[in-house]
């Protein structure tokens, strides 16, 4: 009697837990269900920031390069300098033809009011008042000229030396001090230092209740144990296919339906990456989780992402 009420307990344990395991699974395969119905996810996704190859806008041979790969600059900070004296040759003797135009042109400027007065006399033809009035008219459209090549002179001595653009990063160095460069040329690869973003590549079929603003997850492969705050910014006007360099041709006899992915650009919360400004990085892989319960604000303005300015002095 005592095996068989032994038996009935041991079997009612039995059958309790595996209505417990049921229960758990159900609970996991259900929160899994709401987790895909609320949650678009994707492994596809990069890190990005503005860069730039810097080039020099003149020739010349390099006299100094002044950073290394790697090295932090500041905006408007000389990197490379280009041999000047060509240069400064060129702008010495600009000014030395404008100052002879203008010394002549003020003698100019003397002889036709003489002979407009003279004219006016009756003491002289006509025909050396218009020369007079021909040679003032020619001196002064040289002396605009030269002051038109004089500013580009100045210009392109100050070109000499190659800036940084904006705050920011030199990644890689192509450049030493002897060599002869030509305008065009690639220098130094520049990473601006503006908040880096996201490009998650996302099937097409997942942007149904994607939109603009909505709260995204964002984990980065070489930075592990952190999840990142970021949003939506923008989605891309066509599919990544469609900016290859040879775009598929679907009107061919042997078209195949192929899910195509479509590029999101995700903005990072500023308080989400500090202290990791210097780890994030462009090109390294990420994953990113939208949110589609998220609300969105609609402050975003896809049509107006902050870039970078570059200006030349």
């Amino acid at each position: 009697m005592e095996n068989t009420k032994n038996g009935s307990k041991k079997s009612n344990q039995k059958r309790n837990a595996l209505v417990i395991g049921g229960i758990a699974v159900l609970a996991i395969a259900a929160g899994w269900i709401i987790m895909g119905l609320r949650y678009e996810d994707t492994d596809n996704a990069y890190t990005a920031a503005h860069m730039a190859t810097l080039s020099p806008k003149v020739a010349g041979l390099v006299t100094e390069v002044l950073v290394e790969e790697n090295y932090k600059v500041k905006k408007d900070q000389v990197l490379v300098r280009i041999d000047q004296r060509d240069y400064v040759n060129a702008l010495n003797s600009l000014k030395g033809n404008l100052g002879s135009v203008e010394a002549s042109l003020v003698l100019a400027e003397k002889d036709y009011k003489r002979s407009t007065k003279l004219l006016s006399q009756k003491a002289i033809p006509e025909q050396d008042k218009d020369n007079d009035f021909a040679r003032l008219k020619d001196l002064q459209n040289k002396k605009e000229a030269l002051k038109a090549q004089l500013a580009q002179a100045e210009l392109n001595l100050s070109f000499t030396e190659v800036r940084a653009p904006a705050d920011g990063t030199i990644g890689k160095k192509l450049i030493e001090p002897g060599m002869v460069v030509n305008p065009g040329q690639p220098l130094l690869a520049f990473v601006d230092s503006q908040a880096p973003w996201v490009v998650a590549n996302f099937k097409e079929t997942q942007l149904k209740k994607m939109k603009i603003g909505q709260t995204v997850k964002v984990a980065i492969d070489s930075i592990g144990g952190k999840e990142f705050e970021g949003s939506i910014e923008s989605f891309s006007p066509g599919s990544g296919a469609t900016f290859a360099l040879i775009p598929p041709d679907n009107a061919t006899g042997n078209f195949t339906k192929i899910v195509q992915r479509v590029p999101v650009r995700i903005r990072f919360e500023s308080e989400s990456i500090k202290g990791y400004e210097d780890r994030i990085v462009p090109g390294l892989s990420a994953e990113a989780s939208v949110d589609l319960h998220s609300e969105t604000n609609g402050v975003l303005n896809p049509t107006q992402p902050s870039q970078t300015t570059i200006s030349q002095k």
